[in-house]
C-alpha cells in the first residue's frame, strides 16, 4: 500500500516532468498526459481497494526523514485517512475528465502545452496536500487532534 501511496503522489510529477521535456507537439502531449491522468486512475482506485480490503484503517507512511537535530525530526510523511480518501478519489476522477476533454478542446492553441504543465504541477501540489501528514504535525505544541494519528 505505500507503494501505492508513493505512485499516487508522484505521477502527476512525472508526468509534468515528461511534458516538459517534450517538444511542443500536440500529439506527443495529448498521449503523455492520457497515459498519465489513467495511471493516476488506476494507482487510486487500487489504492483504495487495498485499503478499503485491509478495514479503513487510518494509514500512515513515513517515507524518510528530512532532518534531524537532538530530539527534533522533520519526517516525510504520507497519511490516508476516510476524509483524504474522498478527496484523492474526487480529485483524480475529477483531473481524468479534465485531461480527456482539453485535449480536443485546446487543439491548436498556443498555450496547449502550457496548459497542461499548468494542471500536472497544480494536481502534484493537491495531492501533496491531500495526503500530507506534515500538515497535522507541525501543530505548535506538538500534539494532535484526538481522531488523527500520533507522529
Amino acid at each position: 500500500m505505500n507503494g501505492l501511496v508513493l505512485t499516487s503522489q508522484f505521477l502527476p510529477l512525472l508526468g509534468f516532468l515528461l511534458i516538459f521535456l517534450t517538444e511542443n507537439n500536440e500529439k506527443k502531449i495529448a498521449r503523455i498526459s492520457f497515459w498519465c491522468s489513467h495511471a493516476l486512475g488506476l494507482s487510486v482506485v487500487s489504492l483504495l481497494i487495498l485499503w478499503a480490503i485491509a478495514g479503513y484503517p487510518n494509514h500512515e507512511y513515513q517515507w524518510f526523514t528530512l532532518y534531524t537535530s537532538g530530539e527534533y525530526r522533520f519526517p516525510i510523511l504520507f497519511y490516508l485517512d476516510r476524509i483524504g480518501a474522498v478527496y484523492l478519489f474526487c480529485v483524480s476522477a475529477i483531473f481524468s475528465i479534465i485531461i480527456k476533454y482539453c485535449r480536443v478542446y485546446l487543439h491548436r492553441e498556443a498555450g496547449y502545452k502550457r496548459f497542461f504543465l499548468t494542471i500536472f504541477g497544480f494536481i502534484f501540489g493537491l495531492n501533496l496536500v491531500i495526503l500530507s501528514a506534515l500538515l497535522i504535525c507541525s501543530l505548535p505544541d506538538g500534539k494532535l487532534p484526538a481522531y488523527r494519528h500520533s507522529c
